[in-house]
């Protein structure tokens, strides 16, 4: 990582179900993995992954995980 993180936050839950992990700071949620497969063609799909930000169960923000390319 080139950056310095904002935030950092300890003591996430990992769900092996989902391969997520869960942290929860002042009311908010972090999870970290969230995935989806989004349809490219006809049978075809594309993995992507995001940081979920839940805010009272309510998203408040779904950033998608850079690539290894676009960092």
């Amino acid at each position: 990582m080139s950056r310095q993180p904002d935030l950092v936050i300890q003591g996430g839950v990992y769900d092996e179900e989902r391969d997520t992990y869960t942290f929860t700071n002042d009311g908010y949620e972090y999870v970290i993995g969230y995935s989806e497969d989004k349809p490219i063609s006809e049978g075809m799909y594309e993995h992507h992954e995001f940081l979920l930000v839940k805010e009272n169960g309510k998203v408040v923000l779904k950033e998608e995980r850079e690539s290894p390319n676009e960092e």
